[in-house]
């Protein structure tokens, strides 16, 4: 009989533990998702800021008209600003997505074509600071693996992976 109570007790002491764990680990997700909440708003609305659309519009309308060779630290004060602001931006939020302080599934949804436009764009621009620093690894790396990330993922051509938290399951509209 003593054996019975003794078994009973450890299967509920096991069961105890095993809930509490399940529970720790739900409120950890919770309060993960909680604290990426107001850094993404942030970021969601700063895309559509008039002042990173200006900047962005500038950038790739204008740096064409000057030699990648320069590189972006030889650009005039004016475009060379455009591209610092734009570029740090979609840095940050690599920043943020390769640390997980955000989802970079999240993070890549929103900005993905934007992100494309302007790395192609400065791409060039790049490779030529990078030549003027002597090094591969001087400039935008960082910035050039999450956008490299980016095209990995595919966004326009599998929309079923990036369904978010069970909206329109299994991909129908």
């Amino acid at each position: 009989m003593d054996l019975a109570i003794n078994a009973a007790a450890l299967v509920a002491a096991m069961l105890s533990l095993a809930i509490s764990g399940w529970i720790a680990f739900r409120q950890y997700s919770v309060m993960n998702r909680a604290n990426q909440l107001p850094m993404i708003v942030d970021l969601i609305r700063q895309i559509g800021s008039t002042e990173l659309m200006e900047k962005e519009e500038y950038l790739l309308s204008n740096i064409s008209r000057h030699d990648p060779k320069c590189g972006v630290s030889r650009l005039p004060k004016e475009l060379r600003q455009a591209a610092a602001y734009v570029t740090s931006y979609y840095l940050t939020l690599a920043y943020l997505a390769a640390y997980k302080v955000v989802d970079k599934t999240l993070v890549a949804l929103p900005v993905h074509y934007r992100l494309e436009r302007v790395w192609t764009t400065i791409e060039p621009y790049v490779k030529g600071e990078r030549e003027l620093r002597g090094s591969d690894f001087s400039y935008m790396n960082f910035l050039e693996d999450f956008v490299i990330w980016v095209r990995q993922q595919d966004i326009p051509n599998n929309p079923d992976k990036f369904r978010i938290h069970g909206f329109l399951e299994g991909g129908t509209r």
